[in-house]
């Protein structure tokens, strides 16, 4: 009767853990990219000496649902 009910404790852990699992970061980072939270940033590459533009760079940030913005350092590791 013991070992019964030590197995069915088992069990159900396992079956807490396997259907509480969290998401790992590169999960939640393709979620964003296929949700449309990364965004470009667009900045002006100036010449200092002539003051004129010499281009454009990319900077991506993760606009959060909730508001706000991640910045690349945290997530371009990933």
């Amino acid at each position: 009767m013991i070992f019964i009910l030590l197995i069915a404790c088992a069990a159900a852990f396992l079956l807490y853990r396997y259907f509480n699992k969290s998401a790992t970061p590169e999960e939640i980072l393709r979620r964003a990219i296929n949700n449309g939270e990364i965004v470009p940033f667009y900045q002006p590459v100036v010449n200092g000496r002539e003051g004129t533009l010499r281009g454009v760079e990319v900077l991506a940030r993760w606009k959060q649902p909730h508001g706000g913005y991640i910045s690349p350092a945290a997530f371009i590791p990933l």
